[in-house]
């Protein structure tokens, strides 16, 4: 499956339509790419959302530990 792009502008025409114009109003074609390539992720960035998903996850575990402790030290 792939989606079809302007790298222009797009701008109705008279009837209706979708136009695909450059920055002179020169129509210029559309460009089909696929919808999703693996190979266009950045391996830097999936591994730095990665852990920042860990680090969520341990501060919210910190956060509630420490809730735990100080409700128990208030009994």
């Amino acid at each position: 499956m792939s989606q079809v792009t302007c790298p222009g502008t797009v701008v109705t025409n008279v009837t209706g339509e979708p136009q695909c114009v450059d920055q002179t109003n020169a129509p210029i074609p559309w460009t089909s790419q696929p919808a999703f390539a693996i190979e266009n992720l950045d391996p830097a960035l999936l591994s730095g959302a990665y852990a920042a998903g860990f680090f969520v996850m341990a501060m919210g575990w910190v956060v509630s530990r420490g809730v735990r402790i100080v409700l128990d030290m208030l009994k």
